[in-house]
This record gives structure tokens, sequence and C-alpha cells, in this order.
């Protein structure tokens, strides 16, 4: 049976009431964005919503509440990895590499099986412009491909200080400008981001307006 790929999304706030402020930061290829990921192997959702937040913003969060979970159906070729692959040039196990090594969690499109093994397309674009970075096409084992993803959002608080914004390098080779956002207004977040706002909100508004969370700058 096909594993389905974990994520999670964080809402980190601070303040109360029509002063509470949402964690938010831009990518340089995907726009504004919320910390988010892919729950690593042996790790429990609530601390990869923990990690994300850390790796992606350097703010020590606290508390993780869940706030909703929703399951997608991928596309009818769409497909996500559950392990990491290595690209080769043809369906038997042992054609040569094409050298391209896929992380798992990464979205693919099916072409066509063989014999148990599956040839993929991958495309990485810059979400912000639309515009191509790469584009892959090569062969893996049918096994580590799964059809759905699942996804838990998380409302977490901080009592760190931060700066009104502050650069965080992230994956090694991005550089993310973090801020915080009036959780009343419309921060515009990237697709599909928006969206997951739109459905956390309601609940964000009531946790935020009913807790007291430290942390805000004076």
């Amino acid at each position: 049976m096909q594993r389905t790929p974990q994520k999670v999304t964080a809402f980190v706030t601070r303040g109360v009431g029509e002063d509470a402020e949402l964690l938010v930061f831009r990518h340089p290829h995907a726009g504004l964005r919320l910390p988010a990921g892919t729950v690593e192997v042996d790790e429990s959702p609530p601390a990869a919503a923990l990690r994300e937040v850390l790796e992606e913003t350097a703010v020590t969060a606290r508390d993780p509440a869940l706030l909703a979970s929703e399951r997608t159906e991928l596309s009818r070729s769409g497909r996500a990895l559950v392990a990491p692959a290595s690209l080769r040039t043809g369906p038997a196990p042992d054609r040569a590499q094409l050298g391209a090594s896929l992380r798992r969690e990464l979205p693919c499109r099916l072409l066509t099986t063989v014999n148990g093994a599956a040839e993929v397309m991958v495309e990485e674009s810059d979400l912000a412009t639309g515009q191509m970075l790469q584009r892959y096409t090569g062969w893996i084992d049918e096994t580590t491909l799964a059809t759905s993803i699942e996804r838990r959002h998380f409302h977490l608080t901080t009592a760190q200080q931060t700066a009104r914004r502050w650069r965080q390098r992230a994956e090694g080779r991005f550089d993310f400008e973090c801020y915080w956002v009036r959780l009343s207004a419309e921060p515009g977040l990237a697709a599909p981001q928006q969206a997951w706002f739109e459905l956390c909100r309601p609940a964000l508004r009531v946790s935020t307006g009913k807790a007291d969370v430290p942390g805000r700058d004076p």
C-alpha cells in the first residue's frame, strides 16, 4: 500500500485581538509564505511544525494546536514522492542513473508505467513569476509514488522577541525575508497558502482573541 506524504503548515501568532500578528516570510522564488513543510520519518506533525518554523524563520515557537486537516487527491497524472529517488534512463533497475536526485514529497507528473517502474516528469518553477527553472524526465520505482497528500494546519505562539523584519538563510541557498503582518489584514499569501489562511482564519481569530500571547515588541 502506498504511503501518503504528511505535510504541516504553521500559523505563528503574537499579540491578541485586533493587535494579533501573523508570522510570514518572502521566498525569492515562491512569494509570500507561511512556514510549512514535510513531516520527517519518525517525526510527529506537531514536532514538524515547530521545526519548520525554526528552520525557515529562526523563531522558536511553542504550543502547536491543530486548527484543521485536509487530504488532497492529486490530479489524474499527479503524483508525490514518498521517498527520495534517483532518476534513471529506463524502467529496468540496472539502467544508468541520470544524476538528478529527487527529494521526498516532490510533486511530479506520471507519464507511463512499465513492470513496476514509472516514467515521471518533474518541473520546478518560480512560483512568483511562473518561469520554468528546471525540468527532469526519467524512471523511478512506482512504489515511491503517492496519489494524495495529507496536510495539518497548526496554530503556534512565540515568546521570542524579534525585529520587525529580519533575514533567515534557509535550505542552504535561499534568503527569506521574515516579518509580521496583522492577522486582521489580507496577507496576500502565494497560492495555495492563501486558501489555507482563509480556512484557518476564523479559528485563529478565536484563539488570539482569548489568550494572552507574549512576545510583541513594545
